[in-house]
């Protein structure tokens, strides 16, 4: 997961974005934003326009984009789910 679209959910904004990698386990269309199959000059147009013309959609979707990021991504909340899979790879490596 890039950390600029981290960041850009942090502070509240729709996000523009291409499907790939884990990008679309995470972030979903419409709820967060606009995702996109291929990023071509007509696609962000289109998606441009979309976000643009709809000031309550993309107020809505940064609020919900900034507590999802900061419930689910905060720096002490990933730590603790790295950390529970350290003992539980450790707890398997000492049976």
């Amino acid at each position: 997961m890039p950390i600029a679209r981290l960041e850009a959910m942090a502070m509240g904004k729709p996000l523009l974005t291409a499907k790939a990698g884990a990008i679309p386990h995470i972030i979903f269309d419409p709820e967060n934003g606009v995702l996109l199959d291929a990023v071509i000059v007509d696609a962000v147009e289109e998606a441009l326009r979309r976000l643009l013309s709809d000031a309550e959609y993309c107020a809505d979707v940064g609020r919900r984009n900034a507590a999802y990021a900061w419930e689910r991504f905060e720096a002490s909340q990933v730590t603790a789910e790295i950390e529970a899979l350290y003992r539980e790879i450790a707890a398997l490596a000492s049976e």
